[in-house]
């Protein structure tokens, strides 16, 4: 517990406790944590690379590397904090208040949307991950790994096969639309409204879209597509891109 004083007194700090002396004292009960989201953890795993978000070495460690939001454990996601959601421990939740007791707080992963019509989205309704693969190229091209055979998105990454940004999500994108970018490419100018990222001086490398932009190419805007529009053209040499 915490006490503050109303009014100027003589503080002693006995154990890490703050004492105060006179009468009027208010309390405040410090909580440690706050409930997890619903849902969170519990999804089946082999390694602890597919529960959350991968670490930094995970593309030269792979299967042996670790994850920063998760842990497998008796072949079980278990999630590092409460904080972290989703059954794979991929999500951020946020604070909320108790909508039973609203001096309580507690995490969710429904999220406000960016396109202005005031609804929300709980982000965990999206796979995060999860496909079966056997390499990291059906694994969305935008930092996916194929994990213990299975694809590990990286952080706001989302889909099975790791082909679409949580802020396109935010707009209303959706799994079936298409991918926020991840297309093969030589140069930029390739990319439409994107840039070309080569890891490896001599090979192809993929496309990185804009803001607000999304397809394999980054050719379309993303409300365009969300609102019908148009649509993303099909890669055909890609079959996990469709």
């Amino acid at each position: 517990f915490v006490f503050m004083m109303v009014s100027l007194v003589v503080v002693v700090v006995v154990f890490g406790v703050v004492a105060l002396s006179p009468s009027s004292l208010i309390v405040i009960d410090v909580v440690g944590d706050y409930p997890p989201a619903p849902g969170s953890g519990n999804a089946t795993c082999s390694i602890n690379a597919q529960c959350g978000i991968p670490a930094a070495n995970c593309p030269m460690l792979r299967d042996n590397c670790i994850s920063l939001t998760g842990s497998c454990k008796n072949n079980h996601c278990v999630c590092a904090e409460n904080m972290y959601g989703c059954t794979n421990c991929h999500g951020k939740a946020v604070l909320v208040r108790d909508a039973q007791d609203p001096t309580k707080f507690e995490y969710t992963t429904t999220v406000p949307m960016l396109d202005g019509s005031g609804r929300e989205v709980n982000i965990c309704k999206f796979p995060q991950g999860e496909h079966t693969c056997n390499d990291d190229s059906q694994c969305g091209n935008i930092g996916g790994l194929c994990l213990g055979s299975k694809c590990v998105c990286p952080d706001a990454i989302m889909c099975g096969d790791c082909t679409v940004q949580l802020n396109d999500v935010l707009y209303g994108w959706n799994c079936t639309l298409g991918n926020s970018g991840g297309g093969t490419c030589t140069t930029s100018t390739q990319c439409n409204h994107g840039t070309c990222l080569i890891d490896i001086p001599g090979q192809p490398g993929f496309c990185q879209c804009n803001p607000l932009y999304a397809c394999s190419h980054c050719e379309a805007n993303v409300n365009d597509v969300v609102s019908g529009k148009t649509s993303c053209k099909k890669d055909t040499t890609k079959p996990w891109l469709l």
